[in-house]
C-alpha cells in the first residue's frame, strides 16, 4: 500500500492527466485516483408544447414561468442556459448532471410548471402540457448555434410554424407514429 506521500509523488510523476494522454498506465495501487474523476457535459435542446397546441403563453407572463423553471432546474442541479418560449412551447438548453435521467427531468419539470401555472392563473386557457416532448443532444460545436435559435425563437416563428419545424426533426418513420400524439 503507497503511503500519501507516496501517492502524491506517484500522481504527480504520472497520473497528471496530461501525462494519461500521453499514454501512461495507472496501476492497481493508484487506479482510485482516475475512479474519483467523473465528468460530464451533457447538454440538452428540451422542447414541449401546450395541449392542443393552444397558443396560452403570452409574452406579458412568460417571464414568471421562465424564473419559476430556474429555480426547478437549480434544486435538480441542472443548469439552464437558455429558456424561451413561442406561444404554444418552450425551448430549453440545459446541462443536466449524470445522476438525472432526461425522461425524469422533463416529466417533473411538466408536472410542477402546469401545477404551477394553474394554480397562479399564469395563462388563460392553459389544460396542461402535451404527453410528448422533443430532446436532442447539443455538441459543444453547436452549442452557440442552438442558444442563439433559442434566443431568436419569437422572430423564427413568424416564418415557421412550430409543427413544419418539428416535422422536419423527425425521421419519416417517427413521424407517421408519434407526431399526433407530440400535437395533442
Amino acid at each position: 500500500m503507497l503511503t500519501a506521500a507516496k501517492q502524491s509523488a506517484t500522481w504527480g510523476k504520472t497520473m497528471q492527466p496530461n501525462n494519461i494522454n500521453r499514454g501512461a498506465v495507472a496501476d492497481s495501487e493508484n487506479m482510485h485516483y482516475l475512479c474519483h474523476m467523473s465528468y460530464s457535459k451533457l447538454y440538452y435542446h428540451i422542447v414541449f408544447v401546450v395541449k392542443n397546441r393552444l397558443n396560452v403563453i403570452d409574452e406579458e407572463h412568460e417571464q414568471s414561468l421562465f424564473v419559476y423553471i430556474m429555480g426547478l432546474c437549480e434544486k435538480k442541479s441542472a443548469k439552464l442556459y437558455r429558456i424561451n418560449a413561442a406561444g404554444n412551447h418552450i425551448h430549453m438548453l440545459v446541462a443536466l448532471p449524470t445522476t438525472i435521467c432526461v425522461a425524469d427531468f422533463v416529466r417533473d419539470l411538466k408536472r410542477s410548471t402546469s401545477l404551477m401555472i394553474k394554480s397562479e392563473h399564469l395563462f388563460a386557457g392553459f389544460e396542461s402540457w402535451a404527453r410528448e416532448y422533443f430532446v436532442k443532444t447539443v455538441s459543444e460545436e453547436t452549442f452557440d448555434t442552438v442558444f442563439n435559435y433559442i434566443k431568436r425563437q419569437k422572430e423564427h416563428h413568424r416564418l415557421v410554424t412550430f409543427e413544419d419545424e418539428y416535422a422536419s426533426e423527425l425521421d419519416a418513420e417517427y413521424r407517421k407514429r408519434f407526431s399526433l400524439e407530440f400535437f395533442s
